[in-house]
Formats: C-alpha cells, sequence, structure tokens
C-alpha cells in the first residue's frame, strides 16, 4: 500500500475516482479539473498546491 496517491482527472466529477483505487493507498490527493480535493484552485496554482498537501501529508506521519 502506497502512503499517498494522486488521482488525475480533466473533469470536475472525478470519475476516475473508484473504491478500487482508493484501497492502494492510506491517502489521496484528488485532482479534477480545476479543482484539488473538491476545492477550486486557479488553473496556475494546481501543481504547487499539490506539492504543498505532499508535503503536509508526509509530516503528518
Amino acid at each position: 500500500m502506497w502512503d499517498v496517491g494522486i488521482i488525475l482527472g480533466g473533469c470536475p466529477v472525478a470519475c476516475v475516482d473508484s473504491d478500487e483505487l482508493r484501497q492502494k493507498a492510506r491517502e489521496w490527493i484528488v485532482v479534477s479539473g480545476n479543482m484539488v480535493d473538491f476545492y477550486p484552485v486557479d488553473e496556475s496554482r494546481i501543481a504547487e498546491t499539490v506539492i504543498e498537501k505532499c508535503k503536509l501529508l508526509s509530516e503528518a506521519d
């Protein structure tokens, strides 16, 4: 099992997200359209936001 997984979906619905996939990691960051973890993020800040979330999750361990 992975510590952190990142789901990258092009649409805001996050249709690639599934229970089967969620079982492969303890924590998930979901990118769907211009949203990160279902919160709107300016498109120019998506990568930066994902990196920040990865750092926060790694510090929590």
